[in-house]
């Protein structure tokens, strides 16, 4: 804390304070409370933001907590030292902004929390890169018990940082002022190109009560497509298929649609990427058995020398099905693919944030972008080759943050390959229901209607918790 403040008191005062924070309990996050303040003018906006100011430095200060302990050397490596950093600076503005009691006070905490979450990149880029930094400085691989206590860790970490930065653009959306709100909702979007302001009307906070996954599938696949053309000189078709009832209403349902876009948009670009590798190199394969004029003929159309070869070589690429339908309980969407399959014993780490990261990453690669780690635009880069969520070249974070996307309200994201063929994603997202009402169990038992302390988390872990202190402190 010494460099940030100049009174060594002012440096007691923020330490006692971080200290008392981390002993307190976070309180429940109910998704159904959240959607009434924000649409209905029986809920005090004022009242929530002084909820706000006791709630959200709890938060801060358990993933502040959770960072300094991350095990195995994490925590010492540059990157992960500057998240702390961040964390601290956010806390002692917390400390000094005061309690709002007025509508201007009020105006400038939500002010205060727009600049904390404007930037959704930087921390997890740190993240990815303080484990390939770690990959480097040790010399020894972790033993699988020791992946697995440092996958829990960061995993716990991310699920409650998604909780955290939910509940601060949420309020921040909720503003009554509508240009901040379309503005924010604009710069948090993943699609660059956004409607959402166009049905605004349909929006309360960050939650969507018109959310048809229909058209917003749609809207993924057209930006996908678009960036995988730019990136690998061609996409395959993606074809959407809309297994709904006809109903007027059966088409859409509440949902918060940036963590809709983001796990569509991952799921959906390692298809593209994966068929069109596995034909392009299939092909490439087929070299000693053809001629060589045909030979010449074929690496021109996959080198993409003409627009007619790229068209011709995508007409040969099968398409990726998008399988959309509602249910009483679930939106449930399936992508399947002809993009080779994973091998079977591979199926559980693309899971993972730590095995993944650190089995992918090479020690060029990391010692080339480490430097770059919290720079929004990456370093020699197209947009189809990063993670739309840490923004980085490292591929490793997106479906891992899918998945915790998904099982935040509640839901969940599988695969089922066959190695060889293709792999079928199965997403499956609970209806959360009219205006956020009528939970169903799931959604109530999820990390997003429960409180993000650390003994809670840990109900969703896989390691027994006794045997975790004795494992650290064997290494």
């Amino acid at each position: 804390l010494s460099y940030m403040t100049t009174s060594p008191d002012d440096v007691d005062v923020i330490k006692s304070y971080i200290d008392d924070l981390m002993e307190k309990k976070t309180s429940p996050l109910s998704l159904s409370i959240m959607y009434k303040y924000s649409c209905s003018r029986s809920f005090s906006r004022l009242a929530n933001a002084q909820h706000l100011h006791r709630e959200i430095p709890i938060r801060i200060a358990h993933r502040l907590s959770e960072l300094q302990t991350l095990p195995y050397g994490l925590a010492e490596t540059e990157s992960i030292k500057k998240i702390i950093d961040t964390y601290i600076v956010y806390l002692r503005n917390m400390y000094y902004c005061e309690i709002p009691k007025t509508s201007r006070q009020e105006q400038k905490f939500t002010e205060m929390l727009r600049t904390m979450v404007l930037d959704r990149h930087s921390i997890p880029n740190a993240l990815y890169f303080g484990l390939a930094s770690l990959k480097d400085q040790r010399r020894e691989g972790l033993s699988d018990i020791q992946m697995q206590i440092l996958e829990q860790d960061i995993s716990r970490f991310m699920m409650a940082r998604v909780g955290l930065r939910f509940l601060t653009e949420h309020h921040v959306l909720s503003s009554p002022d509508r240009h901040l709100s379309k503005e924010f909702r604009k710069q948090q979007a993943y699609l660059r190109q956004s409607d959402d302001e166009d049905n605004d009307e349909f929006f309360n906070g960050a939650i969507s009560n018109r959310c048809d996954p229909i058209e917003e599938v749609r809207r993924v696949v057209n930006q996908v497509r678009e960036d995988c053309i730019s990136s690998m000189g061609m996409a395959p078709e993606i074809q959407v298929i809309d297994c709904c009832d006809n109903d007027a209403n059966s088409g859409n349902f509440t949902y918060v649609p940036t963590h809709f876009h983001y796990m569509i948009a991952e799921l959906l670009i390692n298809s593209c990427r994966a068929l069109v590798t596995h034909h392009r190199d299939g092909l490439k394969n087929e070299q000693p058995k053809m001629e060589m004029g045909s030979l010449d003929h074929s690496m021109q159309k996959l080198n993409g020398s003409s627009n007619s070869s790229v068209s011709e070589l995508e007409s040969i690429l099968p398409p990726i099905q998008v399988i959309i339908t509602i249910g009483a309980e679930d939106c449930s969407i399936k992508i399947a693919d002809r993009g080779g399959g994973v091998p079977r014993s591979a199926c559980n780490n693309i899971w993972t944030f730590a095995h993944s990261t650190m089995e992918s990453l090479t020690k060029s690669e990391s010692s080339r972008n480490t430097h770059d780690y919290d720079n929004d635009n990456g370093e020699d880069s197209k947009e189809f080759d990063k993670n739309v969520f840490t923004n980085t070249l490292g591929r490793s974070f997106g479906l891992p943050m899918a998945k915790i996307y998904a099982q935040y309200f509640g839901g969940d994201l599988t695969i089922k390959s066959m190695e060889g063929f293709g792999v079928d994603a199965y997403l499956h997202l609970p209806i959360l229901g009219v205006q956020c009402e009528n939970l169903p169990e799931s959604v109530y038992n999820s990390p997003g209607n429960l409180d993000s302390t650390i003994a809670l988390a840990r109900r969703f872990e896989t390691v027994p918790i006794e045997k975790l202190h004795s494992i650290t402190q064997d290494v």
